[in-house]
């Protein structure tokens, strides 16, 4: 297994569910930077769709400042739907991320 050597090389996102009391069920989807562990980015919605995780991504990128320009970033995830669906695979594509 390969490690991250620098903060911003490789991220990790996945999305689980919390129950949220009058709410219901809600899903919360993080980003977490590989090399620190740091939580760079996160959506809590009460849907589960695309546009949700899209969302938590961006606010990574930006709260890191990554654009199109930085030094390549690998982003890691299962093989769920929504890190598929068009809106989250447009944002990777706009950022220039690998997705694995």
């Amino acid at each position: 297994m390969s490690r991250a050597t620098r903060p911003n090389e490789r991220w990790a996102i996945d999305t689980t569910h919390l129950f949220c009391g009058r709410d219901g069920w809600c899903h919360l989807t993080a980003v977490i930077d590989c090399h620190d562990r740091t939580i760079v980015g996160w959506r809590l919605a009460r849907s589960g769709m695309a546009g949700v995780a899209a969302a938590a991504l961006e606010e990574a990128l930006r709260a890191r400042r990554i654009d199109a320009a930085s030094p390549p970033l690998v982003l890691r995830s299962d093989n769920g739907l929504v890190f598929g669906a068009k809106a989250f695979v447009a944002v990777a594509r706009r950022y220039r991320l690998t997705q694995e």
